[in-house]
């Protein structure tokens, strides 16, 4: 055991993180995660016995983070809309600009004169999404699909730490269509599918190389999955239903040429950021 002062090991860490956008939060976020330390402790109360093992988990950490591999996959966790989601390889690292998604839908819920509801989350990962939504829609019937079993069983860990019994967890093949999927006609529909364009994946973010190149890759402009979205899955709405998709910059304006404007009432969406990252629409017909 040594007693040691985790500001300075912080401040230490923080400087074998210059790839980092945010060095000193990631630092802490580790000291967090491997000795059990919060950052207030840290700041008012820094001297703390360590064992030799520990401090050699903790460099060994840092040294991880700083090749690149994701702090939310070191962790094992991340925070989304207010809840804690368990995360692994199998799974896309949730973003914030996404919690606009459940956001949304959570309001179009609260609106809609039919509590008792048939939601969707499609692609749904770690089923941050649907989870935060079914969260706050307790009496809804909530449906998270995916095709891959990592993600399925990712959600499912999720769904029970949060305790929520108005989720079911299928898997379902985006590309078969609705009528295929066996799931009942939706009241919300939302996706976040993968989106970034083929041509781009060598050129991406390092940390997003260890994604699942299945929750990543959108094929060919990153479009793949619009297609399939715009022609069959959101046709199985009920009138005056909502949709919601995540698309990549410069992308919602194809896809709002894909959706008929006769039948569905659609938009484009900016976020946090002020650039046009979501479409969403209601069923007029």
């Amino acid at each position: 055991m040594a007693l040691v002062d985790l500001r300075s090991l912080a401040r230490s860490a923080a400087l074998r993180l210059p790839d980092s956008q945010a060095p000193e939060a990631e630092a802490f976020e580790l000291i967090r995660y491997v000795f059990a330390r919060s950052r207030a402790d840290v700041l008012y109360d820094p001297s703390f016995e360590i064992s030799d093992d520990k401090l050699a988990e903790f460099d060994r950490l840092v040294e991880k983070r700083a090749s690149g591999y994701p702090l939310q996959y070191i962790i094992g966790e991340w925070d989304f809309s207010g809840h804690t989601f368990y995360l692994d390889e199998n799974v896309l690292i949730p973003r914030t600009e996404t919690e606009q998604i459940a956001d949304e839908a959570i309001r179009f819920y609260k609106n809609l004169d039919k509590p008792d509801c048939v939601i969707i989350d499609m692609c749904t990962g770690s089923g941050c999404i649907g989870l935060s939504v079914a969260a706050a829609a307790e009496n809804a019937r909530v449906f998270l699909c995916d095709i891959s079993d990592g993600a399925l069983a990712c959600a499912e860990k999720n769904r029970k730490k949060l305790g929520l019994d108005n989720v079911a967890i299928r898997k379902c093949d985006i590309f078969k269509g609705f009528d295929d999927s066996g799931l009942p006609r939706p009241d919300i529909f939302l996706c976040n599918p993968p989106y970034v364009p083929r041509e781009e994946l060598p050129s991406i973010q390092p940390e997003v190389k260890y994604e699942p190149m299945l929750a990543v890759d959108g094929g060919a402009g990153g479009m793949d999955f619009y297609g399939i979205l715009t022609t069959d899955w959101i046709y199985s709405l009920n009138p005056g239903g909502f949709f919601m998709f995540e698309s990549g910059e410069g992308q919602p304006v194809q896809i709002l040429d894909k959706i008929n404007s006769e039948v569905f009432d659609a938009k484009a969406e900016t976020d946090i950021c002020g650039i046009e990252r979501f479409v969403s629409g209601k069923r007029k017909l």
